[in-house]
């Protein structure tokens, strides 16, 4: 009878990746470098940030091997919040097991902001507002376009900011929101572009019948934007343009059809709101208010 013993442990497998993703938590990883056996894998999470010692844990998984393409993961798809610690190890084929990998965190809660808008009205300072739909969040950080400093000088607690320091160029913002352990998640971003709409003078708002307010509106941002859409309300009632694209310092005339009512005073408040919406779903508002004389619609 012949004994195979192997008293060598297989190197730690590298480069550890963690994804959120619909069905779980995927991890990937690659081989030891300059593996030259056949190696199975065993994956193990735990409490905390850091994954070095094994004792009394019970894996997530064993005899994980490479799928057709040769990629080495698996997918937690039982995730706990309280264990969101992984590292892998390697297991040669005499069960001699390697140290843990490098380990990574991922606090399935963490995800980036769910939603996020920006909101500019008149010569008021931009609105940033965003939502969250996990536990376990500290608070947030806010940054402008690429710096690293935040905007505040702590963790802000609250879900909006008022950007005082906005002068009327560009604006890129980026949140991140932070747990309990210190831990960053994605950010997401929006941004506040340079545009404008202006009502031409030669538009009227006739009671009584339906009307054409005509808009110039203009990018003057260095990027192209598409998926704007110009609203208007007038006494309650909400307007909308067909949405639309401009290319960099483009300006285009916009119609919007709105309805003169009988009832409309001699002056009304009108509001128009130039929206952008990014295909992700952030979305940037640039409202203006205008007062608006009504014309009679004069008899037939």
């Amino acid at each position: 009878m012949e004994v195979t013993t192997d008293a060598g442990r297989p190197a730690a497998p590298v480069n550890l990746t963690l994804e959120l993703i619909g069905a779980g938590i995927k991890a990937l990883w690659e081989a030891p470098a300059g593996a030259g056996e056949t190696l199975s894998y065993t994956l193990y999470r735990r409490s905390g940030t850091t994954l070095t010692d094994l004792t009394g844990l019970t894996p997530v998984q064993r005899n994980i091997v490479a799928d057709g393409q040769g990629r080495l993961g698996y997918i937690d798809t039982h995730p706990d919040k309280d264990q969101a610690v992984y590292a892998v190890t390697a297991v040669d084929s005499v069960g001699n097991e390697s140290p843990p990998s490098e380990a990574h965190y991922l606090n399935i809660d963490l995800l980036p902001v769910a939603t996020l808008q920006v909101r500019q009205e008149d010569q008021n300072p931009p609105q940033i507002e965003w939502s969250h739909t996990g536990g376990n969040i500290a608070g947030y950080q806010l940054y402008l376009d690429d710096q690293t400093t935040p905007l505040t000088a702590g963790l802000m607690t609250g879900t909006s900011y008022s950007d005082n320091r906005y002068n009327g160029e560009r604006r890129r913002y980026r949140v991140v929101a932070q747990d309990t352990l210190g831990i960053d998640s994605i950010a997401r971003s929006v941004t506040l572009p340079m545009i404008s709409a202006v009502l031409s003078p030669q538009s009227q708002l006739k009671r009584g019948v339906m009307n054409r307010l005509d808009y110039q509106v203009k990018n003057s941002d260095s990027h192209p934007l598409n998926g704007l859409r110009l609203q208007v309300e007038i006494a309650g009632s909400t307007y909308s343009s067909a949405p639309f694209n401009l290319t960099p310092g483009e300006t285009r005339s916009i119609p919007v059809i709105v309805g003169g009512a009988d009832t409309l005073p001699e002056m009304v408040n009108l509001t128009q709101r130039l929206q952008h919406t990014a295909a992700t779903g952030e979305r940037a508002e640039v409202v203006r208010n205008q007062a608006l004389i009504t014309v009679p619609t004069p008899c037939p």
